[in-house]
């Protein structure tokens, strides 16, 4: 025989081999017989590929055999996702999608995906931190999901006075802090810092009441008129030196005050000199002068009153003090008003009787004679009279008149 393939054998089904035999023997007629006697070929699959759904949802397994492009493997499965790497502020997250197939020909695959947005921060409240010189501001945030993520910025701030000091308050200055940092709040802190002026006093004044029996001081400042201080006392007075015939007297007064702001105030009235005709010094000229200056040039001569001396009492200008300028006191032009004193009488005294009278006008005078008798009396009395008086004979008793 002699043999041919007939029917080629395929992956799936066994080729034929066709055997022929072919007599001399015209009688025989040629025989042929066909066994399937060829091994299928099997499959011979090439490389298999992988197709993901655009949503990564499924995956399509396929594999040709390389003997037969028309021979094809195929399988379609959902797939499965997990989260593999999670989102962070300021990184995406990624996802893992995983094909799983009941043909064991076909591998699992898996394709991790980045699709996961970043979270984002999500920035706490803002803090802010000054410098102990207020110069200076930084903001700072801190990430509620990630601790380690910290956004800060430092900025130097501006300054304005925004309370002026006063004399006696400190000022204010109000520091600005401006970020460019949206999240972050304009910042202003206001402090203290200004010393107080202090009050800037010009000179005190002290104003004197009219009668000299109180003093107002007052202190204005410079700064403020408003701010004063004022403090009004009574005066003190003392005579600090006795006015004489020969030298005036005076009277200091002092205004002493509680504030130490305050320095004692000093006035001096001046006391005149006492006049010749005040031989008493009372302030006041009249009939006791007279009659003083008449004792004491009779009785004692050598004691004049109000530290005078003879040369003070020397009225009728003999160059000597006697009973003769008490006359002449009596008498002087000015001493007393016109028409008050008309006449003096001296009368001396022994034992309670007169002894001697004279009366006297203003054109008289004592003579020598009276003047040693007056000396001699116990008791002198000095009566001035009426210019209406008229003296009568000398026999006859003096009357005042």
């Amino acid at each position: 025989t002699s043999s041919a393939v007939t029917k080629a054998a395929t992956c799936e089904e066994k080729g034929e081999t066709t055997y022929t035999a072919v007599f001399t023997e015209a009688a025989f007629e040629t025989q042929t017989k066909t066994v399937a006697n060829l091994d299928a070929l099997g499959h011979n699959w090439g490389a298999a590929s992988y197709t993901w759904s655009s949503d990564r949802r499924k995956v399509t397994a396929k594999r040709v055999c390389l003997n037969d492009p028309d021979h094809v493997e195929t399988e379609t499965v959902n797939t499965t996702s997990a989260v593999t790497k999670a989102a962070t502020c300021e990184e995406k997250g990624k996802t893992t999608y995983t094909a799983v197939f009941t043909n064991p020909a076909f591998k699992t695959q898996k394709k991790t995906v980045t699709n996961i947005s970043a979270l984002g921060h999500d920035w706490g409240e803002a803090s802010y931190s000054w410098s102990e010189d207020c110069l200076s501001v930084t903001a700072t945030m801190v990430c509620r999901r990630d601790a380690g993520h910290v956004h800060t910025e430092t900025v130097d701030t501006s300054s304005a006075v925004t309370k002026a000091a006063t004399c006696e308050e400190k000022g204010e200055t109000t520091y600005t802090a401006v970020f460019t940092e949206a999240a972050f709040e304009t910042q202003t802190k206001t402090v203290v810092n200004i010393a107080a002026l202090g009050h800037d006093w010009a000179q005190a004044e002290y104003v004197w009441s009219e009668d000299l029996g109180e003093v107002t001081a007052t202190l204005v400042c410079r700064n403020d008129a408003a701010h004063n201080i004022t403090e009004t006392v009574q005066t003190l007075s003392e005579q600090t030196a006795s006015p004489t015939y020969d030298a005036e007297g005076g009277i200091t007064v002092t205004a002493l005050f509680g504030k130490d702001v305050f320095t004692a105030q000093y006035r001096y009235l001046t006391l005149p000199k006492i006049r010749c005709e005040d031989v008493n010094a009372d302030g006041s000229v009249d009939t006791d002068d007279v009659s003083r200056l008449l004792f004491r040039s009779l009785m004692d001569p050598g004691d004049w009153p109000a530290g005078g001396s003879d040369d003070h009492f020397d009225f009728n200008g003999d160059g000597k003090t006697d009973a003769r300028d008490a006359v002449a006191l009596a008498f002087r032009d000015g001493v007393f008003e016109s028409g008050e004193l008309g006449f003096l009488m001296i009368a001396a005294y022994e034992n309670g009787q007169m002894i001697l009278c004279a009366v006297i006008d203003c054109s008289g005078g004592l003579t020598d004679s009276q003047i040693e008798l007056f000396k001699t009396a116990g008791e002198l009395r000095v009566f001035f009279l009426s210019a209406g008086y008229r003296p009568l004979a000398p026999s006859a008793k003096a009357e005042r008149g």
